[in-house]
């Protein structure tokens, strides 16, 4: 496997706007997971110094949606201990998956191999509307509200409100 060249700073969230192994492209470093989610990204890295936890919990997230390979997140190990590179499945390219995923990264931090559901609860990202996280694991993963990142669009809102912003996607039967 390639290992992919970084620079020696610590970062948190890493901009590349194509191919990952060309470090020429990066566009930024960002410490601040929100002002990365204004951002236009293909892939992401995450600084994770003390654990590899953040994957097992980044994958539980995943099988709570029951989301396919192909849709999963891809998460490498680069050339620095504790950086790890993060290539968005298709699932997580939309705005507000991504700003998601960013959370959960955030979030994950804590992991220590059982203790998801009392992170996501006790999450300054989510504890706003707890409602809302749940239903996104429970499969209503389509996203109806356009423009904003997970916790603008949810915070303050009902559950009458997250239910017409977050449905179920809707299946087509091929003839």
């Amino acid at each position: 496997m390639r290992t992919i060249k970084i620079p020696k700073d610590k970062p948190s969230l890493y901009v590349d706007y194509g191919d990952l192994g060309r470090i020429a492209k990066t566009v930024a470093w960002y410490s601040c997971r929100d002002a990365f989610d204004r951002t236009n990204i293909e892939n992401i890295m995450l600084f994770k110094s003390h654990t590899e936890k953040f994957k097992e919990f980044i994958s539980l997230a995943e099988d709570k949606l029951k989301l396919s390979a192909r849709q999963r997140a891809k998460i490498r190990n680069t050339n620095r201990v504790g950086v790890y590179h993060i290539t968005l499945g298709p699932f997580w390219k939309t705005k507000a998956r991504r700003s998601l995923l960013t959370a959960l990264l955030r979030v994950s931090r804590g992991f220590d191999g059982t203790n998801f559901d009392s992170l996501i609860k006790n999450s300054n990202y989510f504890y706003h509307n707890l409602y809302a996280i749940g239903r996104f694991f429970e499969g209503y993963t389509e996203i109806t509200k356009r423009g904003g990142g997970w916790v603008n669009k949810f915070i303050g809102k009902t559950k009458e409100q997250v239910d017409e912003i977050l449905q179920k996607k809707k299946r087509t039967i091929k003839a």
